[in-house]
């Protein structure tokens, strides 16, 4: 069960859009894919007919099990960081050209700008 709360103010809408030519990249949501078909996999690796001796095995895939379930649910709720290289070359990065002819770039990544500086 995964919740998100959002701190808005009363009569605020929150509208969103996918356009053709920048599609979104569902990355978390792949990744939680993957883990959910690990846990399935586990799942799959005991064979219906097998009986298991010990409940230290029983605990063993249960376990692992759960830590896949875990890496999913983790997936969708906290995001992974973009390396900086990754972060220059999105769409959302802007450039500007000074007057003394140094390019700064500025990234606005969640609420935050992330400036960089040119080599020198």
């Amino acid at each position: 069960d995964i919740s998100f709360k959002l701190a808005r103010p009363p009569h605020h809408q929150q509208k969103t859009c996918i356009n053709q030519d920048t599609p979104w990249k569902l990355q978390q949501v792949q990744d939680a894919a993957n883990h959910l078909q690990q846990a399935i996999n586990h799942i799959d690796d005991v064979d219906a007919t097998y009986h298991f001796k010990t409940s230290d095995e029983v605990m063993n895939v249960v376990g692992n099990i759960l830590e896949a379930l875990q890496r999913a649910r983790t997936s969708l709720v906290i995001p992974k960081k973009k390396p900086i290289a990754d972060l220059i070359k999105s769409r959302n990065m802007v450039s500007k050209v000074l007057l003394n002819m140094t390019e700064y770039k500025i990234f606005i990544f969640r609420k935050r700008l992330l400036p960089t500086y040119p080599k020198t």
